[in-house]
């Protein structure tokens, strides 16, 4: 960590560097994402801004800004930013998941559905955003049943559609044009000088890492999303989801169930995957030994071997399988 702490401080200098000398650099842009890497960020604001200033078509400078700004708590604003950036490039992941999280915390649920629908199709294996789309369309589908006659009046619908339609005339106003199209870096342009594009594909944030929400509903773990995990298959996910709620509602008896059921089921796996690796190693044919096929055949040997709340099933089992293997090798020495 503080070898990066010193290449990043080695970077801002030469880019410091090259915006003292061309005041028209596009370096601003990773100048102010590594400002904001090492927690400057009104630095990493005020720069992606004066970035802007001079370059207003250049949805890089954007994309910092919003992040900048996002993580400063200024959303209203870095919605405004990202917004220019996934209009000019929608296949944008990183600006989209932000917006998504954005939407969700100020209670615009359709629009982070879009967002999420977007990052889903640009990016088929998310299993994250897919797994976070549907959470949210279950919750939206909950809030519909709860009250079926809350529609939105036309009123609404109108003035929805006149916002989003005037997103950017206050970039006019502020003498920022509206991103159409990216603006590319000179070709011209010295290597010193030129943007290191690496930031730009970060990819690396995550809902995990946003700080939680009044509406909870990405952040917070919930039943629902630990039975979404259930469902694909992502077992210790799902349990970590129950026990978590668990720690928060001790006296529940549903998530008491599931988190002994779900326990019993990975050590039953687990079980299954050690026994069927040393029945194969141990190469024999005869030995008077039942061959195991599952963990439910050691309970007819050992019935504590699974216990009913989940604890000292793998060492009953560890037990079990080490008494046949000494009976093995009895076996082969007699032999």
């Amino acid at each position: 960590m503080e070898k990066e702490s010193t290449s990043f401080w080695a970077d801002i200098k030469k880019y410091e560097d090259n915006l003292t000398k061309d005041p028209n650099s596009y370096c601003f842009a990773p100048l102010s994402e590594l400002y904001r890497k090492l927690g400057l960020l009104d630095d990493a604001v005020a720069v992606a801004k004066q970035g802007i200033a001079t370059h207003p078509l250049y949805v890089g400078g954007f994309m910092a800004l919003g992040r900048a700004l996002y993580e400063k708590g200024s959303r209203d604003e870095a919605k405004a930013a990202l917004e220019k950036v996934v209009l000019a490039t929608p296949e944008n992941l990183l600006a989209q998941r932000i917006l998504s999280q954005i939407y969700q915390e100020e209670g615009n649920l359709p629009a982070a559905e879009r967002a999420l629908q977007l990052l889903v199709t640009f990016n088929p294996e998310d299993t994250e955003s897919s797994i976070a789309l549907e959470v949210l369309q279950k919750s939206m589908h909950v809030s519909a049943d709860c009250n079926p006659l809350a529609a939105p009046s036309p009123d609404l619908v109108e003035n929805s559609s006149k916002e989003t339609s005037e997103v950017f005339c206050s970039a006019e106003e502020a003498h920022l044009s509206v991103p159409t199209q990216l603006e590319e870096v000179p070709e011209s342009s010295d290597a010193e000088n030129s943007l290191d594009q690496s930031w730009f594909a970060d990819d690396s944030f995550s809902f995990a890492e946003t700080p939680e929400t009044e509406t909870g509903i990405l952040p917070l773990p919930t039943v629902t999303l630990a039975e979404l995990y259930e469902v694909q298959g992502f077992l210790e996910k799902a349990l970590d989801v129950y026990q978590d709620l668990l720690k928060k509602d001790p006296e529940s008896h549903l998530l008491q169930e599931r988190v002994t059921a779900l326990s019993i089921r990975l050590a039953g796996e687990s079980n299954l995957t050690l026994t069927e690796s040393i029945c194969a190693a141990s190469d024999i044919e005869d030995t008077g030994l039942p061959q195991v096929t599952s963990t439910a055949e050691l309970t007819e040997y050992d019935p504590g071997c699974i216990c009913p709340n989940g604890q000292g099933a793998d060492d009953k089992t560890l037990d079990v399988l080490g008494q046949w293997l000494e009976a093995i090798r009895r076996r082969k020495v007699c032999r």
